[in-house]
């Protein structure tokens, strides 16, 4: 072995086991993610990756390297410690700068310039959407009267606090020993403590619960892990008592100023009923894989598990601890994937149009920037989601193969449908059947492991739900479904900062077969009752790239309206859902 190689294998070694061993009690778990999610999802795989001539191809090829790795580490991890699954990263990642690789190329102006731009937009979103970042699962809540509370309306805190702090309308306050006093009119008086600690206003008691019942027929549901946030809605506050006053904070929230001053300040989230649920199942699930559970029987489960790895590696109580990660490191995996996606954008832009434009090379970063924004703001980073769109943007961007369409049906059950019209439409018949054939057998696969544990009853019964009643409800009306259309329509534009009309103007065999899977893929999702912003990420993709790849016309107009538009949709333009 030459000495250069043996010198790249030992500091790529030492590199994996610095970034995860370190003793870092004192940082908190979001920044500890900013650098354990890469150590464990790119550094294995980098050495392996340098087969690829092209830098970013290696990166995309470290990564799925790394996270392939990362199946055996977590089961690894689990049975054996975290420290040995360290080590056996580390050895991967040595092992794979040992072999010997061929010489890279350079990037293309366009590429380097477009790379840097994604490299700018995520840290821009990350820098400006930290306070969302590193907000753990205990600091989003919901109630039915904070959707009732008047317009504008304030607050007297009486003595008995220890600290007390204003966030515009609303007041942080710290308890003291014994009781608080609070004046206000209509409101809602907030605890944020663990599981079991108990809010009392002026008689009225309120627990934190994991799992809350807030409509008897529908039962207990999921919200929080271990601590969380109970709330008491008051005609007139007056005496506060809590049962930890050491730990918890208590809030007055007067109006609905108050609340989303609050929630604008990342100190305590109102988000959606069912968006709650969301977050807390997909944490619970990833800390379950690879000991009390394999896949996730509600959703398709490829994202479970880099998950589960990024939540076991980097505990919440720092190195050490129990506990594993929550929602921040989540948030923080969330990010390190949307910079992927516009990695992976930027050579779907080379792979369908090398000659295009500068300014055209500047879409994938504003697409980033939108996409991190659609996510973040309302609250939910929704894995499964990101990482189908990983898959399908992909699959636009590799020449060939079709690992990337069954990699989008394992992360949400459209893949089949929108990897095979683009593999159509794009004239990749082969592909197109071997990727029927493979989600066939994997079907096949997984009803016979259903047969064996007797859970395939209740798989199909879920699979059911989850793509037809959960989402039109049992609505059969042609007029009201096709009076949603509109709405979806012009909802899709606004985000995509009118992408799709822009391609439309440049048509050609990209725009064809990009914009053409995403306007019949639109064609399933417009109709349904309601439309969260995780619903447009591949739609918003498809369309940005097809106007980075549609015909530059003189001094390339619609690539620089198309600029212009995403910019305002980015800073502008309001999340509906």
């Amino acid at each position: 072995m030459r000495p250069s190689r043996l010198l790249a294998a030992f500091a790529s070694a030492t590199g994996v086991l610095t970034c995860m061993v370190l003793p870092v009690a004192f940082v908190s778990e979001p920044l500890r993610a900013c650098w354990t999610v890469p150590a464990l999802f790119i550094l294995p795989g980098l050495g392996f990756a340098r087969g690829a001539a092209n830098p970013l191809d290696r990166v995309v090829r470290a990564v799925v390297i790394a996270t392939l790795c990362g199946v055996p580490l977590l089961v690894l991890g689990r049975h054996a410690g975290s420290l040995a699954m360290f080590v056996a990263a580390a050895g991967i990642a040595a092992i794979g700068w040992a072999r010997p690789a061929p010489r890279g190329e350079r990037l293309a102006t366009g590429e380097r310039v477009s790379a840097v731009g994604v490299g700018v937009a995520g840290l821009a979103m990350c820098a400006s959407g930290w306070a969302v970042v590193r907000l753990p699962l205990d600091g989003y809540w919901w109630s039915a009267a904070g959707e009732e509370l008047p317009e504008a309306a304030e607050v007297e805190v009486g003595e008995g606090w220890a600290d007390v702090r204003e966030v515009g309308a609303a007041r942080v306050l710290a308890p003291g020993e014994g009781p608080g006093n609070v004046e206000m009119g209509r409101g809602i008086v907030v605890l944020r403590g663990a599981v079991g600690d108990t809010l009392t206003v002026d008689g009225q008691v309120v627990p934190v619960e994991r799992d809350p019942t807030v409509d008897p027929e529908e039962g207990p549901v999921p919200r929080y892990l271990a601590a969380g946030v109970a709330s008491i809605a008051v005609e007139s506050a007056g005496v506060v008592t809590v049962s930890d006053p050491g730990r918890d904070t208590v809030y007055a929230i007067p109006s609905a100023e108050g609340l989303w001053q609050l929630h604008e300040s990342g100190e305590l989230r109102f988000g959606h009923y069912y968006q709650l649920l969301n977050m807390v199942e997909q944490l619970r699930w990833a800390r379950e894989i690879g000991e009390d559970r394999w896949v996730t029987d509600v959703q398709p489960p490829l994202w479970t598990w880099p998950l589960g790895l990024a939540l076991f590696a980097n505990p919440a109580g720092g190195p050490g601890a129990g506990e594993p990660g929550g929602q921040p490191t989540a948030n923080v995996l969330f990010l390190y994937l949307c910079g992927l996606i516009g990695l992976v954008g930027v050579r779907a832009v080379t792979t369908w149009a090398p000659r295009a434009p500068l300014v055209a090379y500047a879409l994938p970063a504003l697409a980033v920037a939108e996409h991190v924004r659609l996510m973040l703001e309302p609250g939910s980073t929704g894995l499964p989601d990101t990482v189908y769109t990983l898959a399908v943007v992909a699959l636009v961007a590799t020449p060939s193969g079709f690992g990337w369409g069954v990699a989008a049906q394992l992360a949400r059950y459209p893949g089949t449908l929108v990897s095979g019209l683009y593999l159509v439409l794009a004239g990749r018949y082969r592909d197109a059947a071997r990727l029927a054939i493979t989600i066939a057998a994997l079907v096949l696969l997984f009803g016979l492991a259903g047969l064996a544990t007797g859970a395939l009853d209740g798989w199909i019964e879920t699979a059911t739900w989850e793509t037809g009643p959960e989402h039109w409800h049992g609505e059969t009306s042609p007029a009201v479904l096709l009076a949603r259309a509109p709405t979806f329509y012009v909802t899709w534009l606004g985000y995509a900062g009118a992408a799709p009309l822009l391609a439309l103007t440049g048509w050609n065999r990209a725009v064809r077969a990009l914009l053409g899977t995403a306007g019949v893929y639109s064609l399933l999702l417009c109709t349904i009752d309601h439309f969260p912003s995780h619903y447009f990420l591949p739609l918003l993709w498809l369309s940005v790239l097809a106007c980075a790849c549609a015909r530059p016309g003189r001094w390339a107009w619609r690539h620089w309206l198309a600029v212009a538009g995403l910019a305002y949709a980015v800073a502008w333009v309001p999340i509906t859902g």
